[in-house]
Order: structure tokens, then sequence, then C-alpha cells
């Protein structure tokens, strides 16, 4: 679930409010500051790389915390401003905010593309264990998702419980349940959504390991409503060093 990630959390949101998962970043004993972020694509008929976007106005605070920046996007003739992110901070450098605005052609807005406020909490082991998702009604920022992760007494991700919100309570969408040995390697990834009243098995993936705890197989299954089916398996194995 959490994805130790050096490029600022903002950058590449897809365009679906309600699809964005964005993953706290950790933190780091060395931080890269940018000056500038460009973005190319590749041209496979022209044969070459083609800028789509950029990010710049960095700011950082003194623990080098990223503050705001700005993303803009290449029209073919200019740069055209697209979105302004602002974070915040707990006292233990954890982000807790992330706020994104769009250009509407003179001012940021709170609404537009990839816009809106997401929340993150966090456990007393600094395990990232929320995150809320809301978006702009016009005049208040409003529930959109939410999810929420439990960690074992070894810090382990046990549950991710994903929720939507339906304008008066949250309504359950999907969960994974994560199982581990007595030497705190996941064995099992449940997924299931919800059908209203119950949960329902989706697919499922399997890990086992050797006796030095090295990964040696992944096994992927799909429910067909009455049992598993088997759909993938992969298998490791590692040298006299290993």
């Amino acid at each position: 679930m959490q994805i130790a990630n050096q490029l600022p959390v903002g950058m590449g949101q897809p365009s679906s409010f309600n699809a964005i998962v964005i993953p706290a970043p950790q933190p780091f004993s060395l931080k890269a500051k940018f000056d500038s972020i460009y973005q190319w694509t590749w041209d496979s008929i022209a044969m070459h790389w083609t800028i789509y976007g950029k990010q710049i106005n960095f700011v950082y605070d003194a623990s080098q915390n990223m503050l705001s920046d700005i993303s803009q996007t290449w029209n073919g003739t200019a740069w055209v401003n697209l979105n302004q992110n602002n974070y915040t901070y707990n006292a233990g450098n954890k982000e807790t905010g992330l706020l994104t605005k769009t250009w509407n052609g003179s001012v940021w807005a709170n609404s537009g593309v990839n816009s809106g406020q997401w929340i993150f909490t966090y456990d007393a082991n600094n395990n990232n264990t929320g995150q809320l998702g809301q978006g702009w009604n016009g005049t208040a920022y409003v529930n959109s998702y939410q999810y929420i992760w439990t960690f074992d007494a070894n810090n382990n991700e046990i549950g991710s419980l994903n929720q939507t919100w339906n304008g008066t309570a949250w309504v359950n969408a999907g969960q994974d349940t994560y199982t581990y040995n007595v030497n705190n390697k996941r064995t099992n990834d449940l997924s299931q959504t919800w059908n209203g009243t119950a949960w329902v098995n989706s697919s499922q993936t399997s890990y086992s390991y050797d006796v030095n705890n090295n990964e040696i197989g992944t096994l992927s299954q799909s429910w067909n409503g009455s049992s598993w089916v088997n759909s993938t398996q992969y298998t490791y194995t590692y040298d006299a060093n290993n």
C-alpha cells in the first residue's frame, strides 16, 4: 500500500478524482529538492520525443518537505497553467494533506480536472492508516472516497478498506485482507468486493518461501462463484548466496 516515492505526490494524477489513490510519502534520510520536472512522450510517427508537461515553482520548508508546486502543459506554442499543489505535514514530517487547484484561465480554482483535497492520517507507529478524498461542490469540500488501512502489532498491513460517499454515509466498495507467517512474510492477499449486503471473493494471491525466507512462489487465483480457479503462477530460484 505505501510506496516510498521521491516524486511529488501530485505528479501524474489520473483525470478521474474517484480513482486517485495517493500513497503518503515515507521519510528519507536524503531528500531530492527539485527545481523543475519536464515530462515527455514518444511520438512513434515523427520518431522523436515531444514535450507535454512540466512542474515548476517548487517550494520547500526547513525540513525539505515540499510545500507547493505548479504543473503546466504545453499547448504547442506556450506553457499553460494546469494545477497548483499545496502540501501540509505533521511534526514528524509525514504528509497530512494535499490541496490541488486547477487554473481556470485567470485564477487558481477549487474545481476542475484533478482538483480536490486529500487528508492523510497515521497511527502512533507512523503507519498511514487513512486517506480521505474530497471534491469541491461549488461552496465547500465534500467527501468522495476513503481508504482505511489496518496493521498488526508488527506493523504489517493486514487490511485495506475502500469506501465511497453516497451523500449521507460511507458505502463499502472493496477490501483486501493480508496474512503473514511467523517471519512477517506476507502469505496471502485476498481481494473482495461489496455486493450491497456482504463481501464477495474476487481474487487472491498466495506467496511461499524457503527456509531462508526467500520468496519461491506466487500463485494468483480468481473466484468463479463457488471455488478458486488458478490464474497465474511464478516460481523463483536462488543460488547458494541466498
